[in-house]
């Protein structure tokens, strides 16, 4: 298929769509390409006719969709790595799936309307409001991308500084044991009081983002961490779940991660 008929059929499928020069950006007098991008096939052949070379783009975010673009680039962030370290695997989600431009990467397509976050994790952009994708390739009808994105990936960025990293080189008991003792701060306190009043882990992903926070307070400083991180285990071992991975070591294993991540020295 050529581009244009790739452009004309992501329209006839419900995407609003734009033409991009070889570099992604909008071609000339597309700089408002997010109100210009349609799924008028008149419209499309016309911009296609001025822009005969161009490749087809798609605005997600003005029909309420998402894009998760995970990349794997020579010298950048690996993407799959950094999902991984969460907990996530888009392709079990079962949602459209296609390999980008470069080859080098993948657009994951979900429902709901975000603001577009470049490296909400080291690797992975959220196209969705103000976000646009290269889509040379045949989409779905946009009624079948019905499955909302992760709950990290729906929100801010997430631990993508440098500055947010800390890597701690030895164990977790070893960790855990340089910390105990430490009064509890008002910061840690606030962190279980959820708990405490009764509230229960909604999900792996909610577990993820609390260890992280957890681990974090601790490296600036902050004590308590480890007998709140212990008293988060037992929560989390008596919420729901429906991975049907063990609990206990679905939340041995991430804490793992979080610490060597996060864990290092106080800054």
């Amino acid at each position: 298929m050529s581009h244009l008929d790739i452009a004309l059929a992501n329209a006839e499928n419900g995407w609003p769509v734009f033409p991009v020069q070889a570099d992604k950006t909008p071609e000339p007098g597309f700089m408002d390409w997010e109100h210009r991008a349609t799924v008028n096939l008149g419209g499309i052949r016309r911009f296609w006719e001025q822009y005969p070379d161009a490749l087809p783009a798609v605005a997600p975010g003005v029909v309420y969709r998402a894009v998760i673009d995970v990349d794997l680039k020579p010298g950048k962030p690996n993407g799959y790595e950094s999902l991984s370290l969460h907990g996530i695997d888009l392709d079990a989600t079962g949602v459209p799936a296609f390999t980008s431009l470069s080859g080098l990467g993948t657009h994951y397509y979900f429902a709901g309307r975000f603001p577009s976050v470049n490296h909400i994790l080291p690797g992975v952009d959220r196209k969705s409001r103000g976000g646009y994708v290269v889509a040379a390739y045949p989409l779905p009808p946009i009624r079948s991308v019905a499955v909302a994105p992760p709950t990290l990936l729906a929100g801010g960025k997430v631990g993508t500084s440098t500055a947010d990293e800390a890597r701690y080189q030895g164990s977790a008991s070893t960790w855990f044991a340089e910390r105990a003792g430490r009064a509890v701060t008002p910061a840690v306190a606030r962190a279980v009081k959820p708990f405490i009043a009764g509230e229960a882990f909604t999900g792996h992903e909610a577990m993820l983002r609390w260890q992280i926070h957890l681990v974090k307070l601790s490296t600036e400083g902050h004590g308590g961490v480890p007998e709140a991180l212990g008293f988060g285990r037992d929560v989390w071992l008596e919420s729901p779940h429906t991975s049907g991975e063990d609990p206990a070591q679905e939340w041995d294993v991430a804490l793992d991660r979080a610490i060597t991540k996060y864990g290092g020295t106080t800054r």
